[in-house]
């Protein structure tokens, strides 16, 4: 008995450890498979929601094969100052935009921070150049991170060509706005969430009194 005891206990471990090596090679690869679809498909921007963290938005997304995932985008802010005098400062960039209401542009430059250094600094600099006789106005200091994104990336994006890491898993790192890129459709050939790139599943309630009726209808398998 103790001889067929120890006989199984090994043999349990041998298939044990057999099993757990072939999901883990086969969960490996699934993995880098997801991370290859991810990088050089078209990303279908499903949802944009902000987070706990400042400036990071949680992005849905669905491939051209109808994989669906999420990411996390940080996004930093973006002040416009209208000088009336050069400003030789580091930290602001030169810019060409047009005003609201037509004002004129005299020197306009552009201040970008991450989101918390802009909750903690902003007040300052607001102060310093409104109060500055040389700064005719200060722009786009209510413009949030969720709305730039939208305005910026549109509904279909790409990650950017050599701009991602290669030690880096495309689903768990967190992407700029520097590293995705507008893909607007050409000649037709590209159309946001096309029907075919996902299946419908419709969910319908019925009730008469306090009788109720479900029913959910998978439109794939054409099952009810």
């Amino acid at each position: 008995m103790k001889t067929e005891k120890k006989n199984l206990s090994k043999q349990g471990t041998i298939f044990g450890g057999s099993v757990k090596g072939v999901g883990s090679t086969a969960l490996s690869s699934f993995m880098r498979n997801m991370d290859e679809t991810v990088l050089n498909s078209n990303w279908h921007i499903l949802q944009i929601n902000t987070t706990f963290e400042p400036g990071v938005l949680k992005v849905w997304a669905l491939t051209e094969v109808g994989n669906m995932f999420s990411v996390k985008l940080k996004v930093n802010r973006t002040v416009c100052i209208n000088s009336k005098i050069v400003n030789t400062d580091s930290d602001f960039k030169r810019v060409e935009k047009h005003l609201p209401r037509n004002r004129k542009v005299h020197f306009l430059y552009e201040w970008e921070s991450s989101e918390e250094n802009f909750q903690a600094k902003f007040n300052n600099i607001k102060y310093t150049h409104l109060m500055n006789h040389n700064v005719e106005g200060i722009y786009e200091t209510k413009v949030p991170p969720k709305f730039r994104t939208l305005m910026e990336l549109g509904a279909i994006v790409k990650p950017r060509s050599g701009m991602i890491p290669r030690n880096e898993q495309a689903l768990g790192r967190t992407y700029t706005i520097q590293e995705l890129e507008n893909r607007p459709p050409m000649d037709g050939s590209s159309y946001y969430l096309p029907d075919d790139l996902y299946d419908g599943i419709y969910l319908s309630h019925a009730h008469q009194g306090n009788r109720h009726i479900w029913g959910l209808f998978i439109e794939a398998t054409k099952e009810v």
